[in-house]
């Protein structure tokens, strides 16, 4: 999910943390964008990351908030979104800005350790080749058809969606 503001980035450094409202679709269904908040923590300076860890980093010029889906070796990570295609291959620890401490959905909060998120992450991870295929399959079929009628555009996506089974929840 990018996060467009360049100033979060220092923000966050100069705070050591930052509460902020997403506006980004590729950590759905796990963060709504423009409803759910998520605090990040600044990263510490000696600080690596694990597998399923969701990270604040910055790729391409964009800052960009997904989960950690394998470390290649200390301080090299493959990270994907939940809602996302493509994964981002050999990001560096370097460009890792901070972490996903809590999130809140509807004045709930939510722990990276509650048991609710750690069963999401399991079903999400479960069938993650499967998903990104189906993800991909959906984006590109989207996108050829983007010609189309907003309201026609709408159902399609929704038969799509189902015809996929690609719709998943959080919770």
């Amino acid at each position: 999910m990018a996060i467009q503001k360049s100033s979060l980035e220092n923000f966050i450094n100069d705070e050591g943390s930052v509460l902020y409202k997403v506006n980004g679709k590729s950590m759905l269904p796990m963060i709504r964008p423009n409803r759910d908040l998520v605090y990040i923590r600044k990263k510490r300076s000696d600080e690596f990351f694990k597998e399923n860890d969701v990270v604040l980093y910055k790729w391409h010029g964009r800052l960009i908030l997904h989960r950690i889906v394998h470390v290649r070796s200390q301080g090299v990570y493959d990270i994907l979104g939940d809602n996302a295609s493509r994964i981002d291959r050999g990001v560096l620890n370097d460009e890792i800005i901070g972490i996903l401490h809590k999130f809140y959905r509807d004045n709930v909060a939510y722990e990276m350790d509650s048991k609710i998120y750690l069963s999401y992450v399991n079903r999400t991870r479960q069938n993650e080749r499967l998903r990104i295929r189906k993800k991909y399959i959906y984006d590109l079929i989207v996108s050829t058809l983007s010609f189309l009628p907003v309201s026609c555009l709408e159902k399609l996506k929704r038969i799509l969606k189902f015809l996929l089974n690609y719709n998943y929840r959080f919770e």
